[in-house]
């Protein structure tokens, strides 16, 4: 699916849902143009939307690019019920009151859909964007760039958007094919020949959950690496040794759903939660950690 083909669906799909909830026809947006940043209430009151609508599109479009991934990547892990997850989303009024923020929600009969949701990303970012494979060859690719960027034009990174642009596909597998010929980049002989070292050592996705083990574990893996670096001249041939630490966890953080928005919780009077629920029985919004036992063990 393409950016334009997303934010197509995207845009339609919050027409659709606004429409619904106020009861009233809503213009149609132009696609061409650039991303609104305000949009006006059916009433005489107009709403900013701003950026709350933008973080609508970006959960909304995270959905769709789960989705097309798992198809690209011909894996089964991305699979959710999204045709229910996108029935079961509303718009939901801070504190009830239409005048205030609007949100992207979640109607309380669409939790479960949601819980689906967060763990096809779970599976996918574990078997595929975490794969070893992956994760070698983006290491090979980064550093083939490097040098092919400095030997076609003299310095590091193309700052004019059209040369920027210019730099596709077709361009950077043409120059992986012809360092690799002539046998000048190293980077480029194995990703052209697919040519991987292996992986010797894995630490778990999953962190200890009592604190001392949790030390010991990184304890143990502080100590691999030592003896790795000791042993082995990883400095000296970043092409043939490589020490893949991950800045985040694949585990704790991608499937932490806190309970309100980071930048709205020292605001005791305007938190929003960060999945905001419509129980749709007390007509009140909710976190979803009111209505998901999954969710809240996530966030423990």
């Amino acid at each position: 699916m393409t950016n334009c083909c997303r934010e197509s669906i995207n845009n339609n799909m919050l027409k659709m849902i606004l429409a619904r909830q106020c009861r009233a026809k809503i213009p149609p947006i132009n696609h061409t143009a650039h991303r609104p940043t305000h949009m006006a209430a059916p009433d005489s009151t107009c709403t900013t939307l701003g950026r709350r609508s933008q973080r609508a599109k970006k959960r909304s479009a995270q959905a769709g690019i789960c989705s097309c991934e798992e198809y690209y990547c011909g894996v089964q892990y991305g699979k959710y019920d999204l045709h229910r997850l996108l029935d079961t989303f509303c718009i939901c009024f801070s504190n009830g009151d239409p005048s205030r923020e609007w949100q992207l929600g979640i109607e309380s009969d669409g939790v479960h859909a949601v819980e689906e949701f967060v763990f096809a990303r779970y599976w996918m970012f574990l078997q595929v964007y975490f794969h070893k494979t992956r994760r070698i060859y983006d290491y090979y690719l980064v550093n083939f760039l490097k040098l092919a960027l400095d030997r076609e034009r003299r310095q590091s990174y193309p700052i004019d958007l059209k040369e920027y642009l210019s730099w596709n596909d077709q361009k950077v597998l043409q120059l992986i094919e012809k360092y690799s010929i002539n046998g000048s980049n190293i980077w480029a002989h194995n990703l052209n020949r697919r040519q991987h070292i292996k992986e010797a050592f894995v630490s778990t996705p999953h962190p200890e959950e009592n604190e001392d083990e949790r030390k010991d574990e990184l304890g143990r893996i502080a100590f691999v690496i030592s003896e790795a670096r000791k042993k082995f001249p990883v400095d000296k041939e970043p092409d043939r040794y490589y020490i893949d630490q991950s800045k985040t966890s694949s585990s704790k953080y991608l499937i932490e759903i806190p309970k309100f928005i980071t930048e709205t919780q020292e605001d005791e009077d305007n938190k929003l939660f960060a999945v905001p629920v419509f129980d749709k029985l007390t007509k009140k919004i909710k976190s979803i950690q009111d209505f998901s036992n999954t969710s809240e063990e996530f966030i423990r």
